[in-house]
């Protein structure tokens, strides 16, 4: 992944090296998906494991409750992200978190094996890239996950090129608490199917 944030890089400080400094703004996939993932995701996970359920602690709780949330959380963060840059860093809204990292802290950002990661110096976060990247490629936009990594490693290293004017603390995360809302509420349907099955 580094080697590819390396040679993004170096490609984009040889092709534009004086340029402007970019605008602050928000990367994510349309508000409708971002705010409709968690919430249909969790009706049709259920819907799903009530039909196949094979009674049991094992079919009846576990398979639900783990598979089911794992599925759930995989499908909110493939729709659900929502990534900014302004003044201050970046700020990066997942599943169940939001993330804020000033640009001291950001290293480079990467497209790998269909997952988009921004790393940092205390670690890494990222969201499966492929809802985006198709996105992407059959309407055109700003939803290039690609374009997002190159961008936030740009900008890690180059400061002369990072936003001048900083976004409301709200530009990111407002899915958020229908997320949460949506992975407790399945979890809650899990064991209450089965205590009450």
């Amino acid at each position: 992944m580094m080697a590819a944030a390396a040679r993004h890089l170096e490609r984009d400080l040889a092709e534009q090296p004086d340029g402007p400094p970019e605008a602050a703004r928000v990367f994510g996939l349309p508000t409708a998906l971002r705010r409709g993932a968690a919430p249909v995701a969790a009706v049709l996970i259920a819907a799903l494991m009530d039909r196949t359920a094979d009674g049991g602690v094992l079919g009846g709780l576990v398979r639900p409750l783990l598979m089911g949330v794992a599925v759930l959380v995989g499908v909110v963060g493939a729709f659900g992200w929502q990534l900014a840059v302004d003044r201050d860093g970046v700020a990066f809204s997942g599943v169940l978190r939001l993330h804020r990292l000033s640009w001291q802290q950001v290293t480079a950002a990467a497209v790998h094996r269909g997952r988009f990661t921004l790393r940092s110096r205390s670690g890494q976060v990222g969201f499966s890239s492929g809802p985006a990247r198709l996105l992407h490629r059959h309407f055109g936009g700003p939803y290039d996950p690609q374009r997002i990594a190159r961008t936030v490693t740009l900008l890690a290293h180059r400061p002369e090129r990072r936003p001048r004017t900083v976004l409301p603390e709200d530009a990111v995360g407002a899915a958020l608490p229908l997320n949460r809302l949506s992975v407790a509420g399945y979890a809650l349907w899990a064991v209450g199917q089965y205590l009450l099955g």
